[in-house]
């Protein structure tokens, strides 16, 4: 007997999501793909540092978002996070933040997305294999410790650029490689660290703007320099002694290049050219066309891209926004038409992994600091603005007390990976997931010269007008916000709360209708 087949949208979402999990398993010996922009602040049309993020991960996940208060701590007092790491004295008191966390059956280490309250803001993107395999490590080295003490600690970038150098160089770092984005208001820092005790830290000039995908991007190093740069000891003595540096004149250190030094050499040969394809290079494909995207102007495939460029224009969050969400559409490497497929792969910005996008848009105040976020790929979701001077998430974002939540990040329940309606980030992934099998939709449905199916356009479309609004808005919002600041600043946070909550709710109530208009229409089919 055929079994009539289920026109309920949320058992069509299901099993969409059922394929897309089959789909990612495939893809889960591939490395994730986080892209980074830092735009200083004399080319930002806001007159502060920008600050784009797409974080970039594989597996089961869940992103839950929390703030944390201002803390007193005990004397004695320690940090200890994960198994097997070490575990850190704290400070007699911590800066209230925003966290992102992302919730994950394979513990996420790296992962989490962090602002202070005093506008600190703290990403970062994977930059492993580094050559580095024995790094001195003391107590077990540190690891997701560090992104949180330095939020817990820095009033600006530079003192966590500081934090992070000295925790370093006290226990080690335990992950292969990476690097930090530390950022404020005036100034954003690349910090580039391996496995052990090395480092290099170097600051985005105000007139620069910096993409940082999965590789080092710090090159020549100014040692001379102690404003704009932050050297641990022994860099290049250290890379002599692995081999890994040769001096072409013995003695001189001149043509030291960092990222050549220390990356692993399944990214790099020994004379710095391409090892292979570089169309098929996901790094290479994603920093050639954010950088065409930033300038305006071409770029070929190598690996020798500049650590950043400077640029006549400015930029602002709208421009951000289309960076994070291009897969390289009308450019030759714009991978796929077939209506079976979407557009997104590990080498597009806008990715097949990607589990959401911020942009920090810094402000002299604060509180004013917006976080423009998107839960799950923002090519199907809205940048909605957050604003730093809340006081509480909005509701269905986060559901457990923000302390409790840092102690059991590392053993997540299944209460807390599994679907569950009434919280927002489920919201946003049955949408994604309703549409990432018909991207495209089919021919009939595809309007001349369009990159997408109608149900896609449609979607992007009603995100686009509350974006706009949301933009449009932002100046009177601020000013109604401002005007709150005769009845003190608690006045006027409690304005920012009640403001981000109400559009969050609009958006997440957006995407549970998107999502069942689709299903329903799916299931009459």
């Amino acid at each position: 007997m055929l079994k009539r087949r289920s026109t309920d949208p949320w058992t069509w979402l299901a099993r969409a999501g059922l394929l897309l999990f089959v789909l990612a398993a495939r893809l889960a010996a591939a490395a994730p793909g986080c892209s980074t922009v830092v735009v200083g602040k004399k080319v930002s049309l806001t007159g502060e540092v920008l600050l784009g993020h797409n974080e970039d991960n594989e597996g089961r996940l869940v992103v839950a978002c929390y703030r944390m208060p201002r803390l007193k701590h005990t004397p004695g007092e320690i940090i200890a996070l994960e198994e097997g790491k070490a575990k850190i004295p704290q400070v007699a008191e911590t800066a209230a933040y925003l966290w992102w966390e992302t919730i994950a059956d394979w513990k996420a280490s790296y992962s989490d997305d962090f602002i202070n309250e005093w506008g600190v803001a703290v990403i970062s993107d994977s930059c492993w294999p580094s050559k580095e395999t024995e790094g001195e490590l003391v107590e077990g080295g540190i690891g997701y410790g560090l992104r949180r003490i330095i939020v817990e600690r820095a009033r600006t970038a530079r003192e966590g650029v500081d934090i992070a150098a000295g925790l370093v160089d006290r226990y080690g770092y335990a992950d292969s490689g990476r690097t930090y984005i530390i950022a404020d208001k005036n100034e954003g820092w690349l910090f580039e660290v391996v496995m052990g005790k090395h480092y290099v830290a170097r600051r985005v000039a105000d007139d620069e703007v910096a993409f940082i995908p999965n590789w080092y991007t710090i090159r020549e190093v100014d040692f001379k320099d102690k404003e704009q740069w932050v050297v641990s000891p022994d860099l290049v003595s250290y890379a002599v002694q692995r081999g890994w540096f040769v001096p072409k004149v013995p003695g001189d250190t001149s043509d030291f290049v960092f990222a050549k030094a220390y990356m692993s050499p399944e990214m790099y040969d020994t004379n710095w050219k391409v090892t292979q394809d570089p169309r098929r290079d996901y790094n290479v494909l994603r920093h050639k066309y954010a950088l065409e995207m930033i300038t305006g102007g071409s770029f070929g495939y190598g690996r020798d891209y500049p650590f950043a460029v400077k640029l006549a224009r400015k930029m602002g969050p709208e421009d951000l926004m289309a960076l994070f969400r291009t897969h390289y559409e009308g450019k030759p490497d714009y991978r796929t038409t077939s209506p079976a497929n979407s557009p997104h792969s590990l080498a597009t910005i806008c990715a097949s992994e990607t589990q959401e996008s911020l942009i920090f848009q810094f402000r002299e105040n604060p509180d004013f600091t917006a976080v423009w976020w998107t839960a799950g790929r923002p090519c199907t979701s809205a940048y909605v603005p957050w604003y730093l001077g809340i006081q509480r998430v909005p509701e269905g974002y986060g559901w457990k007390d923000p302390v409790e939540a840092m102690a059991s990040h590392f053993k997540p329940s299944e209460d807390d990976l599994s679907r569950n309606p009434d919280r927002a980030w489920w919201a946003f992934m049955d949408l994604q997931n309703g549409l990432e099998p018909r991207y495209f939709g089919d021919d009939k449905e595809r309007e001349a010269g369009a990159y997408a199916g109608r149900d896609v356009l449609r979607v992007q479309k009603r995100w686009g007008e509350l974006e706009k609004l949301w933009l449009g808005r932002q100046k009177a919002v601020e000013a109604e916000a401002n005007a709150l600041e005769k009845k003190g600043a608690e006045a006027v946070r409690e304005y920012l709360t009640r403001y981000t909550s109400d559009q969050a709710k609009k958006a997440s109530a957006a995407a549970r209708e998107m999502a069942g208009v689709l299903g329903s229409e799916k299931g009459k089919k």
